[in-house]
């Protein structure tokens, strides 16, 4: 059986597509089916997935094949997919660095769009710089944008000043997370949740490599 560090080779790393299109589906749909699965608790069917991913027919089956062939999902009873006991583990390993991802409701002045999710990463301030590159991946899967934020001495601020981010942002965002100093929210933002959480998943990817993850 394959370690969790080729899995990650396998679900993120950029391969060269020698022959045929791409597929429809991205990293971010991958990262986002694995938590869809783990934060269930019960088979999800392709449609759901469907719909939460913003991708058709042909491509969420093709995204399910391939994580039944990696061994991180199998069907069960045509009622849909569940995660493995290899899969529990992926998204374990996930998990250390990507902690959570939620919609985030009651946010002021510091997002786009009318719905917003956020993913909460482990220590990764150090990696961030401006926040455009997260911005502009949010943009690429189709939401309206992202907002990097970082706890830096204690607050939550905008990564290259020293803007914090309000009051009622902070403790809104601290109801949802367990945030400590050096973490990193994501916040994706878009018309409904399937623009939000593919931004913010998107965008989240862009801080650290997981396949690099120990």
């Amino acid at each position: 059986m394959e370690n969790v560090e080729e899995i990650f080779s396998k679900i993120f790393r950029e391969t060269e597509q020698k022959v045929g299109p791409p597929p429809a589906y991205k990293p971010h749909h991958v990262l986002l089916t694995l938590f869809i699965l783990h934060k269930s608790g019960k088979p999800v069917g392709r449609y759901i997935l469907m719909v939460r991913l913003g991708i058709g027919e042909a491509s969420a089956r093709t995204l399910l094949k391939f994580l039944t062939n990696l061994g991180l999902i199998k069907s069960v009873n045509r009622k849909g997919h569940v995660l493995t006991d290899l899969g529990e583990k992926v998204v374990t390993k996930i998990m250390e660095k990507i902690v959570d991802i939620k919609e985030v409701k009651g946010l002021k002045n510091i997002t786009l769009g009318p719905v917003n999710v956020a993913c909460h990463i482990k220590n990764t301030a150090h990696l961030i710089k401006d926040g455009l590159k997260q911005r502009d991946a949010a943009i690429m899967a189709g939401a309206k944008g992202a907002t990097t934020l970082i706890v830096r001495s204690g607050k939550i601020t905008f990564p290259r000043e020293d803007i914090k981010i309000g009051e009622e942002n902070e403790e809104v965002l601290n109801r949802l997370f367990n945030l400590e100093e050096g973490d990193v929210i994501v916040i994706g933002t878009g018309d409904n949740l399937k623009e939000a959480e593919n931004g913010a998943v998107a965008a989240a990817l862009t801080v650290f490599s997981l396949s690099n993850s120990r």
